[in-house]
């Protein structure tokens, strides 16, 4: 299992969750958002079998050493109860 800490957010101990399972970003954590657009509907499917919609769609932006990269395209899946960068 690969993750990467996410920190200088409210919550530090966050951890992002890489996984190629999935076909989108996603978080359950509305405040990681730079921006979001509430207007385009889609849904999720979990492993379990369960789906939910949502309609949040925005940028995250994580500090690196870098400098500040955005994710781009990331769901907010209130549900969801990891972060999740897909690969």
């Amino acid at each position: 299992m690969f993750y990467v800490s996410q920190s200088g957010m409210e919550d530090k101990n966050r951890q992002w969750l890489i996984d190629n399972a999935y076909n989108n970003h996603m978080t359950p954590n509305k405040y990681f958002f730079n921006d979001i657009d509430t207007r385009r509907q889609t849904g999720v499917n979990f492993r379990n079998g369960e789906f939910t919609s949502t309609s949040d769609l925005g940028t995250i932006g994580v500090e690196t050493k870098n400098g500040k990269e955005f994710i781009c395209e990331v769901i907010h899946v209130p549900p969801a109860n990891q972060d999740l960068l897909t690969v």
